[in-house]
């Protein structure tokens, strides 16, 4: 089978089996099939698999070597695949026709009944060869979730979003897809709209969000920057930046299982106006202050890590807000100012 990808039951990825390159609006872009590989999460021995597509769909080519018989054997909206067993973490693999068919629902069948695979959100797939993504982004419409297979994607200039959208990386880590914008390119999001990053990497982008817009990086790698204006808002989970982040105004911002690394001539993460920023389980290092505060909103920090920061590690003169926050890694000399009302076990212990 051909361009197979493997992955977790809960983001399973369906996408174009086509090599040839297009550049039509979206919908219009023919390509002869769609295919997938689920994992089998179940934590035991799967005896089956069923499938049900939202429109009639021939099986194109599917394991038979795991499951050796399919019902029925025309074209159909459900499939049955039997007749075998797959070991947990195993993944059985399938292909359709047309592209043009989406699975509405899939399930393992088990000895202790069935067992339901989520995950299948992927509207619409795309190949580095098969289209400029400015240009899909472009005509995006809200609820578009754009799966991208491994390759290089360019974003040749600047764009504004004002839409619900989710670029998602199909690759087995986050280098497998790349982003590549030209050093400082603003991609903004503003209007009420939804950007998010998943499972992929961006290199050079700027990213603004303001007008009640909000910015997602999930399992994802930024070089670059972060900016939030108004009421926007930002959700930075599982990622690593090599950049800054800014949270201005009265949006929210929440960094948890990331790392952000800094410039040694900047802070960080800025903090201004009434933003609302909670920072858990983080690394923020490498900059001249890990976190600069100002204004009067509210931070909460807790088990982060602030290696590294010179001289600074969390600046709050001019901070007026409250600060809450618990176990994190830092030198009591780098909080600043000294006489601030550090909450009662915000350091944990000093950092190496």
């Amino acid at each position: 089978m051909r361009r197979i990808l493997v992955i977790t039951a809960v983001s399973v990825v369906l996408f174009s089996l086509a090599p040839d390159a297009v550049d039509e609006p979206l919908g219009g872009l023919g390509v002869p099939g769609g295919a997938i590989a689920v994992r089998n999460e179940t934590g035991g021995d799967a005896l089956g698999f069923r499938v049900r597509f939202d429109q009639r769909v021939r099986i194109a080519d599917y394991d038979k070597g795991i499951f050796p018989s399919v019902s029925p054997g025309v074209t159909s909206w459900y499939y049955v695949f039997s007749g075998g067993r797959l070991r947990p973490d195993e993944a059985f693999e399938l292909s359709w026709r047309p592209s043009t068919a989406t699975i509405r629902t899939c399930e393992w069948i088990t000895e202790d009944g069935i067992s339901t695979v989520g995950g299948f959100a992927c509207t619409y797939t795309m190949h580095p060869s098969l289209s400029r993504l400015d240009t899909l982004l472009r005509q995006a419409y809200d609820g578009l979730v754009l799966c991208l297979v491994p390759g290089v994607y360019e974003l040749p200039s600047a764009i504004t979003l004002g839409r619900h959208v989710t670029l998602r990386g199909t690759g087995s880590s986050i280098t497998d897809v790349v982003i590549a914008t030209p050093t400082g390119a603003v991609l903004r999001v503003d209007g009420g709209g939804r950007l998010s990053f998943e499972n992929l990497s961006i290199d050079g982008a700027v990213f603004e969000a303001a007008d009640g817009a909000h910015l997602t990086l999930r399992r994802a790698s930024l070089a670059g920057s972060v900016c939030l204006e108004g009421n926007a808002g930002a959700t930075i989970d599982d990622s690593s930046l090599l950049g800054s982040v800014t949270a201005a105004g009265d949006g929210s911002l929440a960094i948890r299982r990331s790392t952000i690394e800094g410039d040694a001539t900047d802070a960080a993460l800025t903090v201004e106006g009434a933003a609302r920023v909670t920072v858990a389980d983080s690394r923020i290092r490498g900059a001249a202050s890990g976190i600069r505060a100002s204004g009067t909103g509210s931070i909460h920090i807790e088990t982060s890590d602030f290696a590294k920061n010179m001289p600074v590690a969390v600046d709050l003169a001019g901070f007026t807000g409250a600060l809450t926050g618990e176990g994190n890694v830092v030198s009591r000399d780098a909080l600043v100012p000294h006489d601030f009302d550090w909450p009662d076990g915000f350091v944990a212990n000093s950092e190496p």
